[in-house]
């Protein structure tokens, strides 16, 4: 027996050593280069060692504390991503890119790659297209119009009534929605238009103009597209586009208990439109109020929320509550008539105050965005089935986080320091000072630091994982200031990273699922635009370039 036991002992002793990962490794977690090495499937914490969690049936190592943070309070989570504001449109057949330089549109064919431009008016900025058509909707922001192109040469004006920088299309591609994003307003922009919206049903070719809360902040639709949910600093105002008057005033609906705190509230609504709730800077719970009804009511939660959202199922909300080191899971139609159905989920020592559900609705990825003294950079996942949770390090603090489309990666923006990243500084100081960001493989918990030249902006996914070289994200990279025109594709299933010089500064990118090649267009005066294979096979990823194709293309 003293020999089986020593074999045993030496057998773990051989697991450990394999699988070690200082950062934190997953052992038996599919997907993984050494997938049958390790403990294997777990399901508790007694199926693994010391200093290790069962995670999603693998056993995470979780050893060690993040540190204390200094006394004394911290301030607001302040959330960063590396999404741009707006992406190119797909129609059933071809991309449309706004070109504001040039007052033009680019209709990129999406099999033959073939280029062409549309005048359209003065300054586009937002385009979009209509639900399974090639008809592009284009908000000209300099010349405060609507234009709809049905073909290259059948171009439709609409004036609208006011000055807008944002446009959203209904479900059904039928109604156009244009207001005013402050957020996006520039020096000396027309902000007058900060209780307008101007709804165009392109079916009819009419213009409505919709007098709605103040400083209209996001647009929502229900699931079945019926009815516009604007939130404002008043509310939310409902709208329903179908048999509008040529000007009407919204029903605006109070997401507060109290009518002077209704300001710089955040606030989500259910994918059905029945519900919605809101949270406060200084208010220690949340407000949920049935917009049928449209009484607000307060469910105390004991600490101030620092980051709210919606789970997929619509009817929960995660409340984050970074001071009290736990969050709250609120059933929106149980909390109102019973508080004390909110279950809550405790995470002591751990500074965690912002949270995003991946696609599925499987995991909360929770993190923060200070820094306080003493406390190492983390991510954390939540299992929102078994509530099992695991720690991650990082090697810099947290900006913001986006998830890819099949949930299996993080995509974390780091915060920079002040100052030049000179590698013959310490590690430290080079790494406070440098830009960059992380990759979170999130069945290992495995995370790749990825230093750049340049704060990393327009992130786009390329969609499903579906494909040798499909998991992929492209980042863009400016600052003139430094020479930088970068673009880099990133292999989310092993981290890899190729980068490209551009010739001129990047503008947006996108993805053309049919031709499996993805396009970044660039700041030129005569147009120009790139193409690399998603796949990226034999020629490591070639970038093609077209100049010039307002004056008929070139290739270079």
């Amino acid at each position: 027996m003293r020999i089986c036991a020593l074999f045993f002992a030496a057998l773990l002793l051989a697991a450990c050593g394999a699988g070690d990962d200082a950062g934190g490794a997953a052992f038996g977690a599919s997907g993984d280069a050494g997938a049958g090495d390790g403990f294997g499937a777990c399901a508790s914490d007694n199926d693994c060692p010391s200093d290790y969690t069962c995670f999603r049936n693998a056993c995470v190592f979780q050893g060690g504390a993040p540190g204390a943070a200094d006394a004394g309070a911290l301030p607001p989570e302040m959330e960063r991503t590396a999404e741009p504001f707006t992406r190119p449109a797909a129609g059933r057949d071809a991309v449309w890119v706004a070109s504001p330089a040039t007052d033009r549109v680019v209709a990129i064919d999406a099999r033959s790659l073939a280029i062409e431009v549309v005048e359209v008016g003065d300054e586009p900025t937002d385009v979009a297209t209509r639900a399974d058509t090639d008809v592009a909707v284009v908000l000209n922001r300099g010349s405060d119009e609507l234009a709809v192109v049905e073909a290259l040469d059948d171009v439709t004006f609409y004036a609208l009534p006011g000055h807008f920088n944002a446009l959203t299309l209904s479900p059904d591609g039928r109604y156009a929605f244009c207001w005013f994003d402050l957020t996006r307003a520039r020096a000396g922009e027309d902000a007058s238009a900060l209780q307008d919206l101007a709804v165009v049903d392109l079916d009819a070719g009419t213009v409505h103009a919709v007098t709605i809360g103040f400083r209209p902040r996001a647009l929502h639709f229900t699931a079945a597209g019926d009815v516009a949910l604007v939130v404002t600093e008043d509310g939310l105002s409902i709208v329903r586009p179908a048999g509008l008057p040529p000007s009407a005033l919204a029903r605006t609906v109070p997401t507060s208990a109290d009518l002077f705190a209704t300001a710089d509230r955040e606030v989500v609504v259910s994918p059905d439109g029945r519900w919605a709730v809101s949270r406060a800077l200084d208010e220690p719970g949340v407000t949920i109020v049935a917009l049928n009804e449209g009484v607000p009511r307060f469910v105390p939660l004991g600490a101030q929320p620092t980051d709210l959202d919606l789970l997929p199922d619509g009817r929960t909300a995660l409340v984050m509550l970074r001071d009290a080191e736990r969050l709250a899971l609120v059933s929106l139609e149980d909390a109102i008539v019973d508080p004390e159905t909110v279950r809550f989920v405790d995470f002591p020592g751990h500074v965690l105050g912002s949270a995003v559900v991946t696609p599925g609705g499987d995991l909360a990825l929770l993190y923060s965005t200070v820094a306080p003294a003493g406390v190492v950079p983390q991510i954390a996942l939540l299992d929102l089935e078994t509530l099992a949770r695991v720690h991650r390090p990082l090697r810099k603090g947290v900006a913001g986080v986006s998830v890819d489309p099949s949930g299996r990666v993080a995509f974390v923006l780091h915060t920079k320091e002040p100052g030049e990243a000179d590698p013959a500084l310490d590690e430290a100081t080079f790494l406070a000072r440098s830009h960059g960001y992380s990759l979170v493989d999130l069945e290992t918990t495995f995370a790749k630091l990825q230093t750049t030249p340049a704060e990393p902006r327009g992130l786009t996914f390329t969609g499903a994982a579906d494909g040798e070289g499909s998991h992929a994200a492209f980042v863009l990279f400016d600052d003139p200031a430094e020479g930088v025109a970068e673009l880099q594709r990133i292999d989310l299933a092993g981290f890899e990273v190729r980068r490209w010089r551009l010739g001129s500064p990047p503008e947006v990118a996108g993805v053309l699922p049919a031709v499996s090649r993805a396009f970044v267009t660039q700041t030129h005066p005569e147009g120009r635009i790139s193409f690399v294979d998603l796949a990226a096979a034999a020629d490591r990823g070639r970038l093609e370039t077209v100049s010039g194709y307002t004056l008929n293309g070139r290739i270079e």
